[in-house]
């Protein structure tokens, strides 16, 4: 599954060459990949390329927005032209060297390039919300992000006192903290020297000041 460094690239890359792109048809060719009526979307511009945990948030000057979430294997690829198939140099992992292919679920042709949903297990989805709904949607289902304000020590004493399961459960609980995945959480988790496998409420509080520091610390990182 992408990590926030993976979704973070695709964020910034996807902002460069959609932001001011005008949405001209849309093709859904896997209907279980997409949520929303396509006129909500057709004839709108893209006003901006959000971010909020591992969701992307292509905000239309619309009012709507088309929400991503890539899940194991989704992938966004943005190709220079509308030709009906475009090929690509470099190929693209379970896709091949032209789009769309089998893997591709969804298709959105704009008045300069095409932007393909591409998903080989199929977990993920593309949603569109109104702006108002993001708020109950996306941002409250989603805990704070580890550099935020919000993410103190005693935040996490209160989150890790009340979970009675394996730690690292507690970390990749986006309700919790939103963000991480597994590979920062093993690295936040070792760098504490805290086992994945203890509970949250059996972490000793001395410990978690170097706990909170070590999810800050590989966090960091993340910030571009």
């Amino acid at each position: 599954m992408q990590e926030l460094p993976e979704v973070e690239t695709i964020r910034t890359q996807l902002a460069d060459r959609l932001i001011g792109r005008k949405i001209v048809d849309v093709n859904v060719r896997l209907p279980k990949m997409w949520e929303g009526s396509r006129d909500w979307v057709l004839g709108s511009r893209i006003k901006d390329v959000r971010r909020r945990a591992k969701i992307i948030v292509i905000e239309l000057d619309s009012g709507y927005n088309i929400v991503v979430h890539l899940k194991m294997t989704g992938q966004l690829v943005y190709g220079e032209t509308t030709a009906e198939t475009i090929s690509f140099r470099e190929g693209i992992p379970f896709a091949g060297f032209a789009l769309p292919a089998k893997t591709t679920h969804v298709i959105l042709k704009l008045d300069k390039g095409t932007l393909f949903f591409n998903d080989m297990r199929q977990f993920g989805w593309m949603k569109i919300y109104k702006n108002e709904e993001l708020k109950t949607k996306i941002d409250e289902k989603h805990g704070p992000e580890a550099l935020e304000e919000d993410f103190t020590p005693e935040y996490l004493t209160n989150i890790c006192g009340n979970w009675g399961r394996p730690v690292k459960l507690l970390l990749m609980e986006q309700s919790k903290v939103a963000g991480i995945g597994n590979i920062y959480a093993n690295e936040a988790l070792w760098e504490a020297g805290i086992s994945p496998m203890k509970r949250g409420r059996e972490i000793p509080k001395e410990k978690i000041s170097d706990f909170h520091a070590a999810i800050k610390f590989f966090y960091s990182f993340l910030r571009f």
